[in-house]
């Protein structure tokens, strides 16, 4: 069975391998690219934002200094317990980006850093996400995408972990439009991904976890895996062809 990408993140960031030595989310941008992303929503003290994926809680953190009403979701439990070890006054839940326990038209905006990429269904959750927003509510998505994505077919989630649901730009925007949202803007950043993973060797020692285990494992006679070699450099080469980079999406729910 071909484990979704899904349970691929929630392994991935309980882990603690997309945080820093002080506990702090690692993700590409760190706070100034959240800061951008909040700037972007253009939401107003007292509206309600829900953060997808929101991991051990600094942006939700950063929302409410914002005068915002954050609401944290996430499909990890771990990673909600550490949420909640941030502030217990948080407001939490468990769920899927792609099947958000909210009412209709209950949020005035959603931010997605990192996390739509790792869904299994980026469609159904995008139909979500404009589902729960109020008419007018902004999605700001922060993710990884390929700046040269295959010509004839989706891209395929044999990739490297983290980089398992990269999005494609003209794909997304069609899908946004397909469900009710205008776009308001794509900005690259994907100066801040070469960052990323020069910080992530910094902390981790090598992008083992990101690739999703080693590439070097031996088979029982300790000899090394030959097979799972030539796999992990197939993928890595399919990465490369991609040119993986990092972008700011803003879509808004249309008036009706």
């Amino acid at each position: 069975m071909t484990t979704s990408p899904t349970h691929l993140g929630e392994c991935l960031y309980a882990s603690g391998a997309l945080q820093d030595g002080a506990g702090q989310a690692l993700r590409p941008g760190g706070p100034q690219l959240t800061a951008r992303a909040v700037f972007c929503g253009n939401w107003r003290p007292g509206q309600r934002v829900i953060d997808i994926g929101c991991g051990n809680g600094g942006t939700v953190a950063y929302l409410r200094r914002c005068g915002l009403k954050a609401i944290g979701v996430d499909i990890s439990e771990t990673m909600l317990r550490q949420t909640k070890c941030h502030d217990d006054e948080f407001d939490v839940v468990r769920a899927s980006g792609d099947d958000l326990p909210f009412a209709d038209a209950s949020a005035d905006g959603i931010l997605a850093e990192c996390s739509l990429s790792l869904l299994p269904n980026a469609a159904k959750a995008l139909s979500e996400f404009h589902r729960v927003l109020r008419p007018g509510g902004r999605l700001v998505v922060t993710d990884v995408y390929a700046r040269n994505p295959r010509t004839n077919d989706p891209i395929e989630h044999d990739l490297p972990l983290c980089f398992s649901g990269l999005l494609e730009k003209d794909r997304t925007i069609r899908q946004l439009e397909t469900v009710g949202f205008g776009i308001d803007n794509w900005e690259d950043h994907s100066d801040v991904l070469k960052a990323f993973i020069t910080r992530f060797i910094f902390e981790h020692g090598s992008l083992e976890a990101l690739w999703g285990g080693s590439a070097e494992r031996s088979l029982p006679n300790g000899r090394p895996d030959d097979g799972l070699v030539e796999k992990t450099a197939g993928r890595l080469q399919s990465l490369k062809t991609l040119r993986p980079g990092y972008a700011l999406l803003v879509a808004r729910k249309g008036n009706g």
